[in-house]
């Protein structure tokens, strides 16, 4: 069975009937949840205080200053602070692995590159050797009697 006929078997209404009372729901559920927004939208107008008064001395942070006692600091210098702290510890921790992964395959490349480079000059060092063989080999050895009688 469908959601649908199962619905309308439970409720006793047709699957259409089910449908547009299922819609109506939904409906519903948005305004309410829209009139919360609303609702929640006016308070987010308040402004926090975390003030308190010690030996009377204010101390603290408002949403202008920052109480220390007889000394006011605007609020503002906050953001002037040298905090090197990423707010989300999963994104610096995806952040942290990404460098790595990136370091990794740079020093895989230069390897790479260097390791090409070493078998080409290896390659071209063992060709020079047996030529240099050759021809040792060629200037020891006397030419054959075929070749001088022409």
């Amino acid at each position: 069975m469908t959601p649908r006929e199962l619905a309308a078997l439970l409720t006793g209404l047709p699957a259409d009937q089910v449908a547009d009372s299922a819609i109506a729901a939904l409906t519903d559920q948005f305004f309410e949840a829209m009139a919360a927004a609303r609702a929640a939208d006016s308070l987010r107008n308040y402004r926090p205080d975390w003030t308190t008064s010690i030996a009377g001395q204010t101390v603290g942070l408002d949403e202008r200053w920052i109480h220390l006692g007889p000394i006011k600091l605007p609020s503002m210098l906050l953001a002037l602070l040298p905090i090197n702290v990423m707010p989300n510890p999963t994104e610096a921790a995806l952040a942290r692995r990404r460098s790595m992964m990136r370091e990794d395959i740079l020093t895989a490349g230069a390897r790479s590159a260097n390791l090409a480079e070493f078998s080409r000059a290896v390659k071209a060092l063992r060709a020079q050797r047996e030529a240099d063989r050759e021809f040792e080999r060629n200037r020891r050895t006397p030419p054959d009697d075929t070749e001088q009688e022409e």
